[in-house]
């Protein structure tokens, strides 16, 4: 079966949403959420004005190499993040998991990926020029690809990236990558612009900069972000290399840096400090803003998100060098890859415990994914074998509402923090 019609409404509505929201932070003079709400407008503008354009558009999966994408001047679509985005304003979740299912898809496939496949299915997005996908983060998605070059009537492209950063991982990633611009080239009917390309990876060497410097910020108590930080962070990484997704950073950067100059918390009178494993309900992330108002807490750490270390250098020279070693190490829900070992995952774990100071952890508990449940037992183990950190297993699912209700992940949590006030 192939897609058989295109409906941009959905995609238009949201630009003009999230173009909205934004003006009213700047009404209020809150810069980081006009400059976080503007872009997430303008990237789904941009792609539905993509093809009135003469532009290509790519769909991608997560932990995908965004700087080719802004090198070669295609329009990236983001799959899980912009799939998400529109759904949620638009309340569409009916409508995507009965396309879905209608296309065979059962609900023991993540709904993440059935909410990507029936908007692909509705024709929400632009029609594809090509679609990028990888082994990473999970089985799902190292299958998403072939279903969409299908549904779409579009080649592909699978990169193969491995899972450890070793040398020999490193020579093999860059080959990989090679391939990855050769079919761009194809793709695009032209050459790769190094030139632009180095601008790129200048950009996102200095983005990485100040990921590092705003995580180290959330240290101090109390802390000068909210409970929303990874959110932001993560559902604007699709601008990766560009400089608004530079300015962005450092726009916040210098915002969390004067807060936590002046003593001000991100949580009003903050009281507990929280570790948070996997991704919150996609589809209500006021339940993070609830946390905060009615607990008092914080969220401070996400380990399972790896910080790209220092020593990794960036070489303008050699653009895919530097962009094998950047996704080598900084990939989305990294715990959840069997390579990284209860060594390395679990250290990370513990080192964030000690050094910021957190009382309790949120293990966020996809009832469908198979990568990172297994990992539940480990982390609750270790943390209250060696901190006394209890933490809380929330059963939910990330990207379908239908299967658990708000107010039920609130009994679980006031539970959990009653539990906290009392130690």
């Amino acid at each position: 079966m192939k897609v058989a019609t295109v409906d941009l409404t959905r995609l238009n509505k949201a630009a003009q949403t999230l173009t909205a929201i934004s003006q009213r932070r700047k009404a209020v003079g809150d810069k980081v959420d006009e400059l976080y709400f503007g872009m997430l407008g303008e990237q789904c503008r941009q792609l539905a004005t993509a093809k009135e354009r003469g532009k290509l558009v790519v769909y991608h999966t997560v932990s995908m190499p965004i700087e080719l994408f802004y090198a070669m001047d295609v329009v990236p679509l983001s799959l899980e993040w912009i799939c998400n985005t529109v759904v949620s304003l638009a309340r569409a979740y009916q409508e995507v998991y009965e396309a879905a299912s209608s296309w065979g898809f059962k609900i023991e496939v993540c709904s993440g990926h059935r909410m990507m496949n029936g908007a692909i299915i509705q024709g929400m997005f632009p029609h594809p020029d090509a679609v990028f996908w990888s082994n990473q983060v999970c089985d799902n998605t190292a299958k998403a690809g072939d279903f969409m070059m299908e549904a779409c009537g579009c080649p592909g492209f699978f990169l193969d990236k491995p899972y450890y950063p070793g040398e020999i991982e490193y020579r093999y990633f860059v080959k990989q990558l090679d391939d990855m611009v050769k079919f761009l080239e194809r793709l695009t009917g032209k050459k790769m612009d190094w030139d632009r390309m180095g601008e790129v990876m200048d950009n996102s060497r200095q983005s990485l900069e100040l990921w590092r410097q705003i995580f180290e910020l959330r240290k101090p108590v109390p802390c000068p972000a909210n409970n929303r930080l990874l959110v932001y962070l993560l559902s604007l990484d699709n601008y990766a290399g560009s400089p608004e997704y530079l300015n962005y950073l450092q726009c916040l950067r210098a915002d969390l840096q004067a807060k936590m100059n002046k003593g001000i918390a991100g949580v009003p009178e903050e009281k507990h400090r929280l570790m948070s494993f996997m991704m919150a309900p996609q589809h209500s992330f006021k339940l993070l803003d609830w946390i905060a108002g009615s607990h008092r807490a914080v969220i401070v750490s996400e380990p399972f998100i790896p910080v790209c270390p220092e020593d990794v250098k960036f070489d303008r020279a050699k653009p895919l060098d530097s962009i094998a070693r950047k996704y080598l190490y900084y990939a989305i829900t990294a715990g959840a890859h069997t390579s990284l070992t209860e060594s390395n995952y679990m250290l990370r774990t513990l080192q964030h415990a000690r050094d910021f100071k957190i009382d309790g952890a949120i293990f966020w508990a996809h009832v469908v994914c198979r990568q990172s449940n297994p990992l539940i037992k480990m982390v609750k183990d270790a943390l209250m074998q060696e901190f006394g950190v209890p933490t809380v297993t929330m059963d939910f699912d990330a990207c379908d509402p239908t299967y658990t209700t708000e107010d039920k992940l609130k009994d679980t949590l006031d539970g959990f923090f009653e539990m906290l006030d009392e130690r």
